[in-house]
């Protein structure tokens, strides 16, 4: 049964999103699913989340409209 949703609000940070998700993917909790918002990235992250982590959803946003208005 699925218990919660990890929301990450996110501009960029190809470097360091794979960190993030795998140490997600070790917690011992594993009822959750995880989506990215992306705010409007200029790096190669979308494409890393589409190839390699395929079971993250992404909700890319056209422009960075900040950490609050992403999230809500």
């Amino acid at each position: 049964m699925l218990l919660v949703n990890v929301i990450i609000s996110k501009l960029d940070g190809e470097k360091i999103l794979s960190i993030c998700l795998e140490s997600l993917k070790r917690q011992i909790f594993q009822h959750f699913d995880i989506t990215i918002i992306d705010n409007g990235s200029h790096d190669d992250s979308l494409n890393l989340l589409r190839e390699r982590y395929p079971e993250v959803g992404i909700v890319p946003l056209d422009r960075n409209c900040g950490f609050a208005s992403a999230v809500n």
